[in-house]
């Protein structure tokens, strides 16, 4: 999410609406939302606009040439996409929200992504959602395929725990969620990670994007 304002002109980004710039334009970040309650988030934040500001809400998501298929569910993100998150979210030591051992962080990327079950990530469902405008940005130089390219033993393991895991739930399979971590966090797999120059990139272009919409409204 991001919520610009017409009566602010510095810019600043938060996690939540609560915490707003006081000067005349502003720029508001809101990250990882699933799907049930995006529109709930939306209309929340509408209601307590104050009089006079103009607020315009732009949806920033993943482009992704591949989707996960198991045997029974689609998601709407590559699993190269989803793995190089998880390998982040556990090598990373300053998170704000992420906090647990390795086995925690694990359960709890599965879980949430387990709330995207058969969700289409699309432009029409964003519309009707009732969002202003949407940036679609692809995920540094992923390729249509990437995913087969996988280790089998990575690929393998990781969508038999999507299969198996409940909607909402995190997966009960301890010794599984152990061997995909040690996958995930070893060397072998740091080619299939994202540089820092390739994320600084693709930051600025989705800067640059969210820039022209603003200045486009």
């Amino acid at each position: 999410f991001f919520f610009s304002s017409r009566r602010r002109h510095t810019r600043c980004s938060g996690v939540s609406w609560a915490r707003r710039c006081v000067q005349e334009t502003g720029v508001h970040g809101d990250k990882n939302h699933p799907p049930n309650i995006l529109q709930d988030t939306q209309e929340m934040v509408k209601a307590n606009v104050p009089k006079g500001v103009e607020v315009h809400t732009i949806l920033v998501a993943p482009f992704c040439h591949d989707q996960i298929r198991t045997n029974k569910k689609t998601f709407p993100f590559s699993l190269k996409l989803f793995l190089a998150c998880l390998r982040r979210a556990i090598l990373r030591e300053d998170h704000l929200t992420l906090q647990g051992d390795a086995l925690k962080i694990t359960s709890v990327m599965f879980m949430f992504i387990s709330l995207y079950e058969n969700f289409k990530l699309n432009e029409q469902v964003f519309k009707s959602l009732g969002f202003d405008s949407i940036v679609r940005i692809p995920f540094d130089s992923e390729q249509p395929g990437d995913d087969s390219k996988l280790p089998e033993d990575i690929y393998s393991l990781a969508i038999n725990i999507l299969d198996k895991n409940r909607k909402g739930s995190e997966p009960s399979n301890v010794d599984d969620l152990y061997k995909l971590i040690e996958m995930v966090t070893s060397e072998n797999f740091s080619e299939y990670y994202p540089s820092e120059e390739e994320i600084e990139v693709k930051m600025g272009k989705i800067i640059k994007q969210i820039n022209n919409i603003f200045e486009s409204t």
